[in-house]
């Protein structure tokens, strides 16, 4: 393929820079550069422009004038620009409006530019190299006086033969297309694309399409014979000589449940072309030897230097009735997996050749998701055809001869290359022919394998020894499970490394840049797939009934109002439906590294000057032993858990309760069987709600994945949880089909694991601490923390009526009030007030307890189980101020107003501090002021657009560049919109193009 590593030189139109347009043309550049493996570009123009209003940088301009000294100045900021990158020659040139026109001047005074090498060597050497440019909106006229517009006009009188391409909008009245159409004059070699579409750069499929087909051509052509004047495509769809792609629609939610699937389970080798219709390639890895010989022509040169870094890949485009339709597909990079040269004529055949054998696959698999077999299919296609070319059984000189023979021509154009890969010729006789696991033959073996699935696993129609021996295996699978995970954390995984791009802009590789590839590899992300943005933290409470769950919800959420509070009662299913509020947890603040600083947080601070950042908590009814079945209020509360990133199990540390929540001082129940049995009581949950849908999931992986779903996972997770479990997915369809309850059981123990990480709270230690010491032995690998919530609860509520000074998380209180009671009730209020800072003390001396504990608990499970990523928006370094947010907005992922369910009883929490827009509006107090919850792996443009977007509108105008806080230099460093936020990077200065006012 041609290509190669090339360089393209890529010019941003007037009153832009070169990261901005960048950013603008990010999808276009990536198409290409899968396609034809070029590197893109990006450079600033020489002439500052005047900062519009609201603009936080100066725009620029390629020349301010029509002089000759513009366009000097112009070429000097090329020629740095290309020697600072290194880059010794370039491929071809993009241009759009303004920097069009310069690229067209560039290609027009190319002979001109050599003959000053000496003024610009990196230029001219670089120009020389030349094979096309494509512009879109440039104009002829207003450029700077150059050799070839001696009158600031380009004139066609002497055209230029380097091959161009012009994107001319019909509507376009920034640039007249007429104005467009001139400039097109000036090229001998001119393909003009019009659409219908105003004053833009390419960006739809079929225009990216048209793009690069034509700098394929450009490249493979070595002696620049291009047609001239020829319409490749028009946007009002009047052209002929495009292909005809799929009508655009949007993907249905089956359609868009496999995308997900297989981008988690395909991870980089998946990627996303378009999204309407879907367009997706795969990256193919055959399981094959680098042995082939090669032919001595100079064809195989080309193709040996490919072959290290060209993988084949599937394209597969959705139709609208997919998948009761096949979908269209095309399959590249064939030839140097054999030693035939990458786009030639014996590729296309061989290609054509997969996809008939492909299609047949696809009508075999209708009505069903058939990606992954296809892509399976593709594979083993490959293999064989690698093995019949080593053996011999497969001549590809015979079928070269043969392609010479009936004139199909290495010029076929790319429309008649589609349509042979759409099934229209047939396979070779030698193309292999596999069963497929949608084969007739496999409704029976699936009939088979959900009667093995169904036929035992410890349901209540079993007799109760069966149901034992079922439960202690349930219970030693976890335990083997937990040990094969970091003690106390929750499996994390590694968030691929955006920062390798194929473009490069002016600012965008050293010093400033940040680079930071590997601690973005380093970086954890909890979720599978593209865990980012704004994270709405839950916090599920779980345990058996009067363990303390609603007096510890109360304890975190201290409600103002007490008639908010939950329930509390010594008795069974005191709570019916959730108890969702807002609750804390506390980190160090940033301004403690910051000499100087004094920060304002909105949510205030708790002990040690640690600032509150907001959280959902969830108060589910508790468990009872069977509650997967139905028992107690059944399992109707284990689905009210679904949301909750980590759970919490309050236990019954006192051992003073029976299995059912029942309440009695002469029981002596070890806590340790309390945890055992409600970490069985989620397992089978989950396990009997897929088993339930076992003859679905036999359909595909996707539809396994997908059965998940409901419990709010990312598709990563259900394949980590499957190749933790021990199964490769190579064959993961066929192999499900032998499994029995075990094999599931092993999944679903891996999949709560990673799902519903489970801290372990340790309640109502202030009747013993005994208990503390043998839970962490016979858990080890699970967090343990004991708590006192109801002396929490207390503190809080003496704190409301003004007894007690008090701070979250402190292990002391003072009592206010120093005058003796003058009557019986103040006597006993008094004693009530006397006994909990008493107890508080006692408990703190413990070497068990932090205070109370609560908020230890809290702490524990976000930082350690699943921590988010805190980060901390500024308009200004010097400062540190925060950037004012809309009058009705929180940067808190849980609103004051606390989340509530249908039916649940929804807590309202305010907090002693101002509010978040008070403060935002206090100027100059709001000093690091808001702290954004968000996912581990959201990059710096996801930052922008969440600043940018509802409710916060913080920022208004185009993403320009980001700058974060270095604490070790105390400098701002520049960090590129594609990487990802790092929490060595998390206080962001982020500037557009215009910046967001509100009314006081």
């Amino acid at each position: 393929m041609a290509g190669g590593g090339g360089h393209v030189l890529v010019l941003h139109g007037k009153r832009q820079c070169g990261e901005l347009f960048e950013q603008r043309i990010a999808r276009t550049c990536k198409s290409i550069h899968r396609d034809l493996d070029l590197e893109f570009h990006f450079p600033d123009a020489p002439f500052e422009l005047p900062i519009e209003d609201g603009d936080d940088i100066p725009m620029r301009s390629w020349w301010n004038d029509s002089s000759t000294q513009a366009w000097t100045t112009t070429l000097q900021q090329l020629d740095e620009f290309l020697r600072q990158r290194g880059v010794p020659a370039l491929s071809g040139i993009f241009g759009f409006s303004q920097g069009g026109a310069l690229a067209a001047l560039l290609a027009c005074n190319r002979e001109h530019i050599s003959q000053q090498s000496d003024a610009y060597p990196t230029l001219a050497a670089a120009l020389a190299s030349v094979k096309f440019i494509a512009i879109a909106g440039a104009p002829h006229d207003h450029l700077p006086t150059t050799p070839a517009s001696p009158h600031g006009i380009l004139s066609p009188d002497k055209q230029c033969s380097v091959p161009s391409l012009h994107f001319i909008g019909t509507a376009d009245v920034v640039v007249a297309p007429q104005s467009s159409e001139k400039l097109a004059q000036a090229f001998h070699h001119a393909t003009v694309y019009r659409h219908d579409k105003a004053h833009v750069f390419p960006s739809r499929s079929e225009e990216v399409a048209a793009l690069s087909a034509f700098v394929r051509a450009a490249l493979s052509d070595n002696d620049g014979d291009v047609d001239s004047g020829e319409v490749i495509a028009d946007g009002d769809g009047d052209g002929d000589k495009a292909a005809e792609p799929p009508r655009p629609f949007s993907p249905t939610e089956e359609q868009q449940d496999e995308l997900e699937s297989l981008e988690a389970i395909y991870d980089t080798d998946f990627q996303l072309l378009q999204q309407r219709p879907p367009m997706i390639t795969i990256t193919l890895h055959p399981s094959i030897s680098n042995d082939v010989d090669d032919d001595d022509d100079d064809d195989d040169t080309s193709a040996k230097d490919t072959r290290a870094h060209l993988q084949p890949a599937l394209t597969v485009t959705f139709v609208e009735a997919y998948p009761d339709a096949a979908p269209v597909m095309q399959l590249s990079h064939v030839g140097p997996l054999v030693g035939v040269k990458d786009g030639s004529d014996v590729e296309r055949q061989l290609a054509a050749d997969a996809i008939a054998h492909l299609s047949t696959v696809a009508k075999d698999a209708l009505g069903m998701c058939m990606v992954m077999t296809l892509v399976d299919e593709a594979q083993q296609w490959l293999e064989q055809l690698h093995a019949d070319v080593t053996s011999g059984a497969k001549d590809l000189t015979a079928l070269t001869a043969c392609l010479q023979a009936t004139s199909i021509s290495s010029s076929s154009s790319s429309t008649t290359k589609t349509k042979q890969q759409r099934g229209g010729s047939a396979h070779s006789s030698s193309a292999p022919s596999w069963s497929s696991v949608h084969s007739n033959d496999a409704v029976q073996s699936r009939r088979a394998a959900v009667a093995r699935m169904m036929d035992t696993g410890g349901d209540e129609d079993e007799d109760e020894e069966e149901q034992r021996k079922w439960s202690l295996f349930i219970r030693q699978l976890h335990r083997e499970v937990a040990a094969a995970y970091p003690a106390g954390h929750a499996p994390a995984y590694s968030v691929p490394d955006t920062t390798s791009s194929s473009s490069s802009s002016t600012n965008g590789s050293s010093g400033g840049g940040g680079g930071g590839g590997g601690a973005q590899q380093q970086q954890q992300q909890q979720h599978g797939g593209s865990d980012a943005g704004v994270w709405k933290y839950t916090i599920g409470l779980v345990g058996k009934p009067s363990a303390g769950k609603s007096t510890f919800f109360n304890a975190i959420t201290d409600p103002k109002d007490p008639s908010k509070a939950a329930k509390v009662a010594a008795y069974s299913f005191t709570t019916i439906d959730p108890n969702v509020g807002q609750g804390y947890f506390t980190t160090p603040c940033p301004s403690e590294q910051l000499p100087g600083v004094e920060s304002t947080p909105a949510h205030g601070f708790a002990i040690g000057r640690r600032r509150k950042v907001p959280v959902i908590i969830k108060d589910v009814a508790g468990l009872v032993p069977g509650a997967y079945k139905g028992r107690g209020k059944g399992n109707a509360f284990l689905n009210d858990l679904c949301d909750a990133d980590v759970l919490i199990h309050v236990v019954d540390a006192s051992g003073m309760s029976d299995e059912n929540g029942v309440i009695d001082a002469q029981c002596s129940r070890d806590p340790a069987d309390d945890v055992q049995w409600v970490q069985e009581e989620i397992h089978r949950w989950i396990f009997n709600n897929v088993r339930a849908k076992w003859n679905k999931c036999l359909r595909g992986l996707d539809h396994f994945v997908n059965m998940f779903s409901g419990y709010q996972s990312r598709p990563g997770m259900v394949i980590d949880s499957l190749k933790r479990a021990g199964h490769s997915l190579q064959d993961i369809e066929r192999s499900m089909l032998a499994w029995g309850p075990r094999d599931l059981h092993r999944v679903v123990a891996h999949f709560l694991r990673i799902r519903f990480p489970i801290l372990l709270a340790l309640n109502k230690a202030d009747k013993t601490l005994d208990y503390v010491d043998a839970v962490r032995a016979t858990f080890p690998n699970d967090l343990v923390v004991p708590m006192c919530a109801k002396l929490e609860w207390q503190l809080c509520t003496l704190r409301r009526k003004g007894l007690v000074d008090y701070q979250t998380g402190g292990s002391g209180a003072v009592v206010l009030k120093k005058d003796p009671p003058t009557t019986k009730k103040e006597e006993e209020l008094m004693s009530n007030v006397h006994k909990a800072v008493d107890l508080l003390h006692t408990l703190a001396s413990s070497e068990h307890l932090q205070g109370s504990g609560v908020l230890a608990v809290i702490d524990t499970a976000v930082h350690q189980l699943r921590p988010p990523l805190l980060v901390y928006p500024v308009t200004s370094f010097e400062t540190m101020q925060s950037p004012v947010v809309a009058a009705d907005a929180s940067p808190a992922p849980a609103s004051s107003t606390t989340a509530s369910a249908k039916g649940s009883n929804s807590t309202t929490t305010t907090t002693s501090t101002k509010s978040t827009t008070s403060r935002a509006r206090a100027a100059p107090a709001n000093v690091l002021a808001h702290c954004l919850l968000l996912r581990p792996a959201t990059t710096v443009g996801g930052v922008y657009e969440i600043l940018k977007g509802s409710p916060l509108h913080a920022l208004a105008g185009d993403f320009v560049r980001a700058e974060y806080y270095d604490m070790a230099t105390r400098e701002g460093r520049q960090v590129r919109r594609t990487q990802v936020v790092t929490p060595a990077r998390h206080i962001l200065r982020i500037m557009t193009t215009k910046k967001r006012t509100h009314a006081s």
